[in-house]
């Protein structure tokens, strides 16, 4: 009986439930007696409940929550279990020097990284966009799985809902007037470089709008730092929505987008949950630069909102300071979508 590694550090939390379909077809096919999995702090919740994760290794430094874990640290840590394989799904030369200094045979990790590369015994050659435009990246992940004499099996996401925060989050609904029987939109605005030029108002009104024309009741999400953002657009309302913005746990949140009919949300954590949880959503690809055929929802009902625009610059949103792609977005661009898939709930419930 085989023990395997996949290791995943440097992603966030839609990268790691990206990475679901790989741990179970490496539990499954290659029946393996003993599966972890290296990952950020930030995304433990992710996994917790998953089936097919035996153990979750943090890299956090044991003394500080805050820094990553010390190389021989965590590289004894890894050492003391003695795998037989590990999948290293974002190379890093710091990760590519633990793996082959702890020994484990087989280590499969990415081609092309001239300095390190040679560390790994197979090797993945990563599907760039510029030759491949529509592999989605569940599908390039998995190339990884098949590398390591797995990945025949149909991928699918893997994000189980615990009983007790959904108990948890029909109670909060409920309290707030929100009832099983209700119609229930999730809205998640983000504050990331795609958006921060959007006025608030322009969000109100979207809120406003799916409420109105839809009759669904809204619940607003969004992180710690996104509070005043929020907030800000909660007051320029005209229909009270439950603001739920920095006020929720991940596993919480997990609950929530699972209540909801439908799910709208920029290319995030949240779209890639909502997409987990097999929630309609409206995936918003405002950008010219974004790539929705890569990193749309997966394998969920969903409809993407782009705008073909008039922008002819190279698209580096970082550098922006015009985002006409964004300011060409209208209300209805969203609405609507938002407007076809709850009927379609509504006609299929």
């Amino acid at each position: 009986m085989k023990r395997a590694l996949v290791i995943l550090a440097h992603g966030g939390i839609g990268d790691v439930i990206l990475a679901t379909p790989v741990l179970k077809s490496l539990k499954e096919e290659l029946s393996l007696e003993f599966l972890a999995m290296v990952i950020s702090p930030y995304a433990e919740d992710i996994l917790s409940e998953n089936p097919y994760v035996d153990e979750i290794i943090l890299d956090k430094d044991p003394c500080n929550d805050k820094k990553r874990a010390p190389f021989f640290y965590l590289l004894n840590k890894i050492k003391s279990y003695n795998f037989d394989i590990v999948l290293v799904l974002w190379s890093t030369a710091r990760f590519a020097w633990m793996v082959y200094l702890s020994g484990i045979p087989v280590r499969v990790g990415q081609d092309f990284r001239l300095l390190y590369s040679f560390l790994y015994t197979k090797k993945v050659r990563l599907r760039t966009v510029l030759e491949d435009r529509e592999s989605h990246w569940v599908d390039c992940l998995m190339d990884f799985a098949r590398e390591a004499g797995a990945g025949m099996t149909e991928p699918e996401l893997c994000l189980p809902v615990n009983k007790f925060f959904r108990d948890e989050i029909s109670d909060l609904l409920g309290s707030n007037g929100i009832y099983e029987k209700d119609l229930l939109a999730g809205f998640h605005p983000g504050r990331g470089l795609s958006l921060s030029d959007w006025p608030c108002e322009n969000f109100a009104a979207i809120a406003d709008a799916i409420q109105r024309e839809t009759g669904a009741k809204l619940v607003i999400t969004g992180g710690k730092n996104e509070r005043e953002f929020v907030s800000t657009i909660e007051a320029s309302m005209k229909i009270k929505a439950l603001n739920m913005a920095g006020k929720l746990s991940l596993k919480e949140l997990i609950a929530l987008i699972k209540r909801c009919n439908v799910f709208i949300s920029m290319d995030s954590g949240p779209m890639h949950i909502a997409a987990a949880c097999k929630t309609p959503t409206v995936a918003i690809f405002a950008l010219k630069s974004d790539l929705p055929p890569r990193w749309k929802p997966y394998k969920c009902d969903h409809i993407i909102v782009r705008k073909d625009t008039s922008c002819n610059q190279k698209c580096i949103k970082e550098k922006c300071k015009k985002f006409t792609c964004l300011a060409e977005l209208t209300g209805e661009d969203i609405v609507n979508p938002v407007r076809i898939l709850l009927k379609k709930v509504s006609s299929e419930g």
